[in-house]
């Protein structure tokens, strides 16, 4: 997926210097840049934040339902065990941020951006995307199941023990990427792209040996 095909958030220039206090059910927060904030273990729904730019918020433990991202840039911010259930992300770019065990399920992820950020142990189960790109993350062990992945890069991240099952991954591309333990079936990948040193991976993931002709097999 060309890098061009991704949005980057629209922010205005000049923006309204704040912190974050508090999160609210149904708030609305605009054009805003926000720094050094800490709002961990806290709870909203339908809180809608658009043209904010965040930086070294701490987000972890959040749980926020239903909660609405457009045109949202975060760097270095913490969200760790955040819970953002049926999330809706546009335009939105993450660069640095800690993400740990973060679960985005049934979300829905248009022109978002990844990178160089932590997401080991992630839930992004029944994910809709369109444009989305992780550029050297870390997703150990994190879950896409189920989710719709068409056209997705995952550009030299590490993907040790990720879990593709019965996701759609026609067009995504792993080149570069470690695929590791990673859990998929020849169905999810149909139409994928992998680079040449990652096609014996593949076909040991899906349970083939590959031996040199002539090669004595074992009793």
């Amino acid at each position: 997926m060309p890098d061009a095909l991704i949005q980057p958030p629209r922010l205005p220039r000049h923006l309204e210097t704040g912190k974050l206090e508090r999160l609210e059910d149904q708030a609305e927060i605009y054009s805003s840049s926000l720094s050094a904030s800490d709002v961990s273990g806290q709870a909203a729904r339908a809180l809608i934040f658009e043209e904010t730019r965040m930086r070294g918020i701490n987000f972890s433990e959040t749980r926020l339902e239903r909660v609405r991202l457009i045109d949202v840039q975060f760097d270095k911010c913490d969200l760790t065990g955040a819970i953002w259930d049926r999330a809706r992300l546009t335009r939105v770019a993450l660069s640095g941020c800690r993400l740990i065990g973060l679960q985005l399920v049934e979300g829905e992820l248009n022109d978002v951006r990844f990178v160089e950020c932590t997401l080991t142990g992630g839930l992004f189960v029944g994910i809709d995307s369109s444009h989305l790109a992780f550029d050297g993350c870390v997703l150990r062990e994190a879950s896409f199941q189920s989710a719709k992945l068409e056209g997705v890069s995952f550009r030299d991240c590490d993907l040790t023990g990720v879990d593709f099952l019965g996701a759609e991954l026609k067009g995504a591309d792993f080149r570069g990427a470690n695929i590791s333990r990673v859990r998929v079936g020849a169905d999810e990948l149909q139409g994928a792209i992998i680079d040449p040193t990652q096609a014996v991976q593949i076909v040991a993931l899906l349970g083939v040996e590959v031996r040199e002709p002539g090669e004595a097999l074992e009793a």
